[in-house]
């Protein structure tokens, strides 16, 4: 497993796995949301060139995880390669990559990145209601102090 920086020539793997796994974030919702390539979802690619991205690598780019001030803003894994470590590896070279407190947001009905998050250390800040594609979604707002 090869962690490393996010280049360029790496969008298009980035992008595939994104467009397959945007909508397991909301498996445990009720509603049903678009998925909206990323490379056609302009907040959300103003928000990936704004972040600091890293890739993780076996034989081709199988996931890839960033964050933007202080805050962890994509960390998505293939479903292919779901279970075998790769989303804490990369949280942790996320949380090294950074200096001082962190937060994220999690859809509260995602209980897989919840549990994987309070492993890490992160706690429940805040719980508020969101707005996702126009329908409301409960959310945790993660912190962890350092």
């Amino acid at each position: 497993m090869i962690i490393r920086n996010y280049t360029p020539s790496d969008f298009e793997a980035v992008a595939r796995v994104y467009n397959e796994s945007k909508p397991d974030e909301f498996y445990g919702e009720d509603n049903v949301f678009s998925n909206i390539p990323l490379a056609q979802d302009k907040p959300m690619m103003k928000l990936f060139h704004d972040s600091n991205i890293l890739v993780c690598e076996i034989d081709n780019l199988v996931a890839f995880g960033g964050h933007f001030n202080k805050s962890i803003s994509w960390l998505f894994v293939s479903s292919e390669h779901r279970k075998k470590g790769i989303a804490s590896k990369l949280l942790e070279h996320l949380i090294n990559d950074t200096k001082g407190p962190l937060s994220l947001t999690v859809a509260k009905s995602n209980k897989r990145a919840r549990r994987l998050y309070e492993r890490h250390g992160f706690t429940i800040e805040k719980e508020f209601n969101g707005i996702f594609q126009g329908k409301n979604i409960l959310v945790c707002r993660y912190g962890l102090a350092r």
